[in-house]
């Protein structure tokens, strides 16, 4: 037992000289791997795959597109809304990347809404606007459930959103979408 205690474990020595390619052939090697990781980072577009991506621009209230229309989207109220939960790149599908090209495809709600849409066919509504599910519903960003009293289409705000577009004759049309039945009301409740 005392002959096992006196062995000691000999490694080969490689002197100051050794040491030192070990050590440079070790940092050649991370810095090259750090450059070449810095190099494909600046040359790839990032991928969005979080809502801080891209609300790291958008969340600039004054940001518009080419046309001067608004694409500013309001972070916390929008996590408050039914589309709150989803990321942005499951309505805005053709964005892969951040930044991304300045001309974005049209969301298609009726992509998750097709019975909506279906509804939608044939009706008055379907053809007057660009994106007639905002027409109604407002902006995509800010839209809740319709049993909610912050909804445009919340029994009580209906009369406002559908005078909107047709003023008070649209308050008392029997042609109103997904049998909501505009209630006639006073101009001067409308204010």
């Amino acid at each position: 037992m005392s002959q096992e205690r006196g062995r000691s474990l000999s490694l080969p020595r490689l002197g100051t000289e050794g040491l030192t390619k070990i050590a440079m052939k070790n940092v050649s090697t991370i810095t090259l791997a750090f450059a070449a990781s810095v190099l494909l980072f600046a040359t790839t577009p990032v991928t969005a795959t979080a809502q801080t991506d891209c609300l790291s621009c958008h969340s600039d209230s004054s940001l518009q597109d080419s046309t001067g229309h608004s694409v500013a989207v309001d972070g916390p109220k929008f996590h408050t809304t039914i589309h709150g939960s989803l990321n942005c790149s499951d309505c805005h599908t053709t964005i892969k990347e951040y930044p991304h090209p300045a001309a974005v495809t049209p969301v298609k709600c009726e992509t998750c809404h097709a019975d909506e849409a279906a509804g939608l066919v044939g009706s008055v509504h379907a053809n007057r606007a660009e994106h007639p599910c905002t027409s109604c519903h407002g902006d995509a960003h800010s839209i809740f459930p319709k049993d909610d009293p912050r909804s445009a289409v919340y029994p009580l705000n209906v009369p406002r959103t559908c005078s909107a577009c047709h003023g008070n004759a649209g308050q008392r049309s029997t042609d109103c979408p997904t049998s909501i039945r505009c209630i006639s009301t006073p101009s001067t409740d409308l204010r």
